[in-house]
């Protein structure tokens, strides 16, 4: 396997106690020239080196995160934990994905979103302060300062916004809007 990417070891940062060395390009691939510079991650377990994916600006994979695929990771996003960003899957701005959570297929997280322990597949997009802790699947989009938790599913072409709050074992979908300060729950054993 043909490396993609060196570790530029005098250029690094310290965050939480663990050193983030900035990658640089070895060879061309998807918009990517040999020389560009990219983010930071911990160690070359963190980015493969196989397909397109790449971890631009000031983007960060730590601990025991990783990005495969054709996966992005730009601006100020953050990947750590434990999670995996793959297939051609974005996250960027100031999200942070993190725990055991799983973004992948060509889901996008943006903004100021996180997702921890959750999973964001299909062409799904979690954007503003939304946080995830359950699925969000489809063509679903969660926004706002959103929240989706449990076992909850947002999936199809529903919307979630505002201060909602999706929880237990409640599913959304189809076209379905919920938004404002709506709470959706079904319990455990219900």
């Amino acid at each position: 396997m043909e490396r993609k990417y060196r570790l530029r070891e005098d250029d690094t940062i310290v965050v939480e106690g663990m050193r983030l060395s900035r990658i640089e390009a070895l060879v061309d691939f998807a918009d990517v020239k040999a020389g560009d510079l990219g983010g930071y991650v911990a160690d070359e377990h963190r980015l493969s080196h196989e397909g397109d994916a790449w971890v631009y600006d000031r983007a960060q994979v730590r601990k025991g995160a990783r990005v495969t695929g054709d996966a992005i990771v730009k601006d100020d996003a953050k990947v750590t934990g434990w999670a995996h960003v793959y297939g051609k899957a974005q996250v960027g701005g100031s999200a942070i994905i993190y725990g055991d959570a799983r973004v992948y297929e060509n889901a996008r997280v943006e903004y100021h979103a996180m997702v921890y322990q959750g999973i964001v597949r299909g062409n799904a997009i979690v954007g503003g302060y939304a946080t995830i802790d359950a699925i969000v699947q489809g063509e679903a989009r969660v926004q706002g300062s959103a929240k989706v938790n449990g076992w909850a599913v947002v999936e199809g072409h529903a919307l979630v916004e505002g201060h909602a709050e999706i929880d237990g074992r409640a599913r959304v979908g189809g076209d379905e809007v919920v938004g404002g300060d709506t709470v959706i729950f079904v319990p455990w054993d219900g």
